[in-house]
């Protein structure tokens, strides 16, 4: 005949059993969102200020060089807010129906793509240590009407 004590103990461990199973399961999910890729294989990241999600080229980033894609439209730039040190090459995008253009300076850099026109994309690469840089537009008041952001780059 089983016990009441038995009962319990029996309980208290099924029940423990469960907790440890939704902890491993809350954290596969957790980890998992951390490290979301696009079907390309790019790493996410998620602009804490817009809430959009923009990639760089995760493979490249192990060897040192990365892909960052950058987006212009109206008087925004949207592209990840960090990356890691190394190589960056920006791929800008201008998605807009305006000229626009693409700056980064800081520590010592001070490189532009002076202009990319409606619907074209073009290429910028530079060696970027960890710091904090400006990103902005050069066209006109671009810069003045709000196209500009900062950019951490981290080890």
């Amino acid at each position: 005949m089983v016990s009441d004590v038995e009962t319990v103990e029996k309980g208290v461990l099924k029940s423990g059993v469960m907790v440890a199973l939704a902890a491993l399961l809350t954290l596969a999910l957790v980890a998992g969102a951390c490290s979301q890729q696009d079907e390309d294989g790019r790493a996410a990241t998620s602009d804490i200020n817009s809430g959009a999600d923009h990639y760089f080229d995760a493979d490249a980033s192990t060897l040192g060089e990365i892909e960052v894609e950058v987006r212009l439209h109206g008087r925004e730039i949207e592209m990840a807010p960090s990356l890691p040190q190394g190589r960056v090459t920006f791929v800008v995008v201008n998605e807009g129906d305006a000229e626009h253009g693409f700056e980064i300076e800081g520590r010592g850099i001070e490189e532009e793509i002076e202009s990319v026109g409606p619907g074209e994309t073009a290429e910028l690469t530079v060696h970027l240590e960890p710091g904090t840089y400006s990103v902005y537009c050069p066209v006109s008041d671009h810069e003045e009407e709000g196209m500009r952001r900062w950019l951490k780059v981290v080890h």
